[in-house]
């Protein structure tokens, strides 16, 4: 009987003990950032990078992907893009899809104990080059630290970064599994904290043309078809050959020598921003203009304007310049944005009264959505420029001095991005195409993304009529 009773105590308390521990690993906890260290630790860690390794030949070896982000950066330092102290993180930021499979690792650029960049490459061969993005950056440690700080993690629920059309992002508060992919049942915005309901995913060609049928003509199909069986071939030998080579990829990129001499560097830029801004500082030349095709046909009208390229109309010219304007000359300047953009259905102020139109203050409106063909119709009516269709990067434009148009094709989204610059990096077999993206209203230098035709097939060339 005593023994009876011994036993059933220490039942309850091995109970009592689980539950608490139990509870314990639910509380949400603070953090304090103070390091880059302190940040990437808390994102990744590398026993879920070898497990990942492990789980599918297609995943890429997180070790020789950052084999590739050093041998990029030595070109990137070889022409002053980072600072000649540059250094690359010891191990990367793993990055997860919507269905929680790694898609990309991050791999941060560092000076001065700080980050200033990234190199960002593929996790999966059949996703693209090794190389996917080099972005500027200062990384997630601020705003990470609000949300563990508001109650959005705990001990049971780890921050791990989701794609939401990179470089944007999200956060989840996931779960490892044994294969180091995660779950997670909440993703939260990373800025504000919001839980989100919908990711960005970008859409591969074939499964937008099952939805999309008579979108392109026969010819452009087969044509796109073509660049994407090339392109798929020309990685899958990239991606034979760094396996052979992994351990030896800078001595075998470089020839064994300094970075700088052989780098195949071919560049052409649209404007940089210290130029933009020193000629144009008091203009409104190249700022949002509500949406991302507004934004992104205004920013090619201003160019040809700036340059004295296209015969850009007057209406134009005072329409881009409205912040200078009287209010009455405002609104009426604002009706010429329906050349770029589409209403649905109505205007809608901050406070969502529906305004009449000639009531409509530039400033406050929403509710806009952008079509290719009104793009196209803008750059038409206030130039005498056009456009004109490619599956690759929009080079012709970009020689002559006009940017370009990258259309990224999301689940539910179409998001327009100006090109301003292509170049081609690397030596021997590894090396391929960049192009230089500026997003909606980031009127800076932009980040460089490698031509890739799995999601790049869809960009437009500005060209005289």
């Amino acid at each position: 009987m005593k023994k009876v009773i011994i036993i059933f105590y220490l039942s309850i308390t091995l109970l009592n003990l689980s539950c608490y521990f139990k509870a314990e690993e639910n509380v949400p906890r603070t953090v304090e950032i103070q390091s880059v260290q302190d940040e990437v630790s808390l994102l990744t860690e590398t026993k879920e990078l070898d497990l990942l390794n492990k789980s599918s030949e297609e995943i890429v070896d997180w070790k020789l992907s950052r084999e590739f982000a050093e041998f990029t950066l030595v070109g990137l330092m070889s022409d002053n893009s980072f600072p000649q102290d540059s250094s690359i993180w010891d191990y990367p930021i793993a990055i997860y899809d919507a269905k929680g499979q790694i898609k990309y690792y991050e791999y941060r650029i560092m000076s001065q104990d700080r980050t200033v960049g990234a190199i960002t490459c593929n996790a999966n061969e059949k996703q693209g080059l090794p190389i996917a993005y080099i972005i500027h950056t200062e990384g997630y440690a601020d705003e990470i630290e609000k949300l563990y700080n508001k109650g959005n993690f705990s001990n049971n629920n780890l921050p791990r970064i989701i794609d939401n059309g990179y470089p944007e992002v999200l956060v989840a508060a996931s779960k490892i599994k044994r294969n180091g992919e995660i779950e997670f049942d909440k993703v939260f915005d990373l800025i504000n904290g919001d839980e989100i309901n919908k990711i960005e995913e970008p859409v591969v060609f074939d499964d937008y043309i099952k939805e999309n049928p008579d979108f392109f003509s026969d010819a452009q199909i087969k044509e796109i078809r073509r660049v994407i069986k090339e392109y798929e071939e020309e990685i899958a030998a990239i991606w034979s050959e760094a396996k052979k080579n992994q351990g030896n990829i800078i001595t075998r990129g470089w020839g064994g020598n300094s970075g700088s001499s052989h780098m195949d560097d071919k560049k052409q830029k649209v404007m940089t921003e210290t130029e933009f801004n020193s000629k144009y500082s008091t203009h409104r030349y190249g700022k949002s203009y509500y949406t991302c095709g507004g934004s992104t046909a205004g920013y090619i009208l201003d160019t040809l304007a700036l340059k004295g390229l296209g015969n850009v109309s007057e209406k134009w010219l005072k329409m881009s310049n409205a912040y200078n304007l009287p209010y009455y000359e405002q609104s009426e300047c604002i009706m010429h944005l329906i050349d770029i953009m589409e209403m649905v259905p109505f205007y809608f102020n901050q406070d969502n009264k529906v305004l009449n139109q000639k009531e409509v203050d530039y400033r406050l409106v929403d509710g806009w959505i952008t079509w290719p063909c009104n793009i196209g119709n803008a750059i038409r009516m206030y130039s005498d420029y056009d456009v004109s269709y490619t599956c690759g990067i929009p080079k012709k434009s970009i020689d002559n001095g006009v940017p370009g148009i990258s259309l990224r094709v999301g689940i539910d989204s179409l998001h327009y991005r100006n090109v301003v610059a292509y170049e081609t990096r690397g030596w021997w077999i590894f090396k391929w195409d960049y192009e230089l993206i500026r997003d909606l209203n980031n009127i800076d230098d932009g980040n460089w993304e490698a031509w890739n035709p799995l999601y790049h097939w869809m960009s437009w060339n500005v060209v005289h009529k």
